[in-house]
C-alpha cells in the first residue's frame, strides 16, 4: 500500500514539474538580468524525477508508519546528511518526536544542519556550539555539549612506543582518504592527481609498506589499486571495518597520512605522527 501510494505521488508531482514550461522556470529563477535556470536545471530535474520523488516518499511514509506502530519516543542519529536520515527526521517532526543527532566528525559546523521539529545536536565542545550559532544561526538551546562520545574506548589504543618492524626495517604507512569526489569538494581528476603525488613521494621511500583506507562512501577502488601497482608500491586497500578495527590499524602503522577528516584527530589521540 505504501509503495503504491509513493509511486502515485511520485508520478503526480513529476508530471506537474514537467508541465511547467522552461520559459516559466527561467522567469522564476531570474536574478536581476540573468536567469539561474541553465545552472540549476539538471539538479532540479533530478530532484523532481519520478525515481527520486518515489524514494523520498517511500522512506518518509515507511518511517511514519514505523514510528506509529513501534510507539517510538525518541530517535538517536549520528548524522543528518543522507536522504534516509533526512526522511526519518521529517517523519519525527511531523509526529513531534524528539531527534538527537550526535556529532561524529569535526565537520559538523561546515554545513547548515537545518534543524526542524524537536531535533537537537550533541556536540564535542564550546568551539562547535559557537560555530554553529555564528555560521548557521542555530538556536543555542538546540545544542548540548557532552564531549566527544564517538571517541569512547579510543584510550585503549593509545601508544607510547614506536611500532616499526625492527627485524625487517619496514616502514608501515597508513593513508586514510575522504569522500572528496562524492561530496563535491574536488572533481575526480583533481583528487586523483593529488593522491598520485602522495603515492609518488612514498614510492621513493625504501622498504615501505602501504595501507590505503578508503572512506566507506568512496568508489574508485580499482583505480587506486591500479595506481599502486603502476608505482610498484607494496600494500593493500581496505574500506569497511569497525571502529575498533580502525583504531588497531592506526596503532599498527608507523605513520599516518590524511587529507583532512576526523580520522586525523583520532590518529593524534592514539599518538601517531
Amino acid at each position: 500500500e505504501i509503495e503504491k501510494e509513493s509511486q502515485a505521488n511520485a508520478e503526480k508531482l513529476h508530471q506537474e514539474w514537467k508541465s511547467i514550461p522552461n520559459t516559466e522556470k527561467e522567469k522564476r529563477l531570474q536574478v536581476e538580468e540573468k536567469s539561474l535556470w541553465p545552472y540549476f536545471k539538471y539538479a532540479l530535474n533530478f530532484f523532481f524525477s519520478k525515481e527520486f520523488i518515489y524514494i523520498t516518499n517511500l522512506y518518509y511514509n515507511l518511517f511514519q508508519k514505523a514510528l506509529e506502530e513501534e510507539k517510538i519516543k525518541a530517535i538517536v542519529l549520528s548524522s543528518n546528511n543522507s536522504l534516509f536520515e533526512k526522511c526519518i527526521i521529517a517523519a519525527a517532526a511531523k509526529k513531534e518526536i524528539p531527534v538527537i543527532i550526535i556529532q561524529h566528525g569535526v565537520g559538523i559546523d561546515q554545513v547548515d544542519p537545518s534543524l526542524i521539529g524537536k531535533t537537537k545536536l550533541i556536540v564535542f565542545g564550546e568551539y562547535f556550539l559557537h560555530n554553529l550559532v555564528q555560521a548557521h544561526n542555530v538556536n543555542p538551546k538546540a545544542i548540548s555539549i557532552v564531549g566527544p562520545l564517538v571517541f569512547e574506548g579510543i584510550e585503549k589504543f593509545k601508544i607510547t612506543q614506536p611500532t616499526k618492524n625492527k627485524k625487517t626495517g619496514t616502514k608501515k604507512v597508513l593513508i586514510v582518504t575522504s569522500a572528496m569526489v562524492e561530496d563535491g569538494d574536488l572533481n575526480k581528476q583533481e583528487y586523483f592527481k593529488k593522491l598520485e603525488i602522495v603515492f609518488q613521494k612514498l614510492a621513493l621511500i625504501k622498504d615501505i609498506e602501504l595501507t590505503l583506507k578508503l572512506h566507506p562512501r568512496e568508489g574508485y577502488l580499482d583505480l587506486c589499486q591500479e595506481m599502486l601497482t603502476n608505482l610498484n608500491l607494496r600494500g593493500k586497500i581496505v574500506r569497511e571495518m569497525s571502529r575498533e578495527e580502525f583504531y588497531k590499524l592506526i596503532q599498527e602503522n608507523d605513520s599516518f597520512i590524511n587529507f583532512g577528516s576526523t580520522a586525523a584527530l583520532e590518529a593524534m589521540i592514539i599518538n601517531k605522527p
